[in-house]
């Protein structure tokens, strides 16, 4: 009965999600789409190395100044050749005093980090992310972001994992840009990781 109960939720929030991401797609409301391609390099052959893909589809709420996003987001382990972390969600963000960032998603998420936090494999949950990070221009193409996120699953009531990180930004062009960085996985009941990232993303 539980099961089923639990099943029900997740079925409503995927329909309201996909809902959501209709009305993204729909060129009369979207304002701007990126996907990024990173590349996570596990220093410290924890984990293996990771391959991430994120399709966002961005929205800004003039009246509130909040920003509106739904995303799409896969992490491929090379280590173990499967999905490290597949997930889609919402988030709902606001930037004060120009350079911070303040934001919480809602997503459904599976894969195998799903294990490190003694789920069964393959199963699916809903969590939520806490973010806050740091924007700062250094140049008019050039800029470095700092990051802090922080995991909460509110169905087994138990926070799941955090990151930490940084990235160097460079966008030459309004259509695509690069970033280098570090992040620092915490798993909390488990492992921790460190990577050295690189990305490329494009704007639209």
């Amino acid at each position: 009965m539980l099961l089923f109960k639990k099943m029900k939720s997740i079925s409503k929030l995927l329909s309201i999600l996909i809902f959501i991401g209709f009305f993204f797609v729909n060129p009369a409301y979207s304002l701007e789409l990126d996907y990024k391609n990173e590349y996570l390099v596990d220093i410290r052959a924890d984990d293996g190395d990771i391959c991430l893909n994120r399709l966002s589809f961005h929205k800004k709420l003039d009246y509130h100044d909040i920003e509106l996003s739904y995303f799409l987001e896969g992490q491929w382990n090379l280590e173990i050749n499967d999905w490290e972390k597949v997930m889609f969600g919402i988030e709902f963000g606001k930037t004060f005093l120009k350079y911070l960032y303040i934001g919480q998603t809602l997503q459904v998420t599976s894969g195998q980090i799903l294990d490190y936090m003694a789920f069964d494999t393959n199963s699916k949950t809903i969590d939520a992310t806490t973010k806050m990070a740091l924007r700062f221009p250094l140049s008019e193409k050039l800029s470095l972001y700092i990051f802090e996120e922080y995991v909460l699953n509110p169905i087994k009531g138990r926070d799941e994992y955090s990151e930490v990180g940084t990235e160097l930004n460079y966008r030459p062009k309004e259509s695509f840009s690069f970033g280098i960085g570090w992040r620092h996985t915490d798993r909390i009941h488990a492992l921790d990781t460190d990577y050295i990232t690189s990305s490329f993303t494009l704007h639209f």
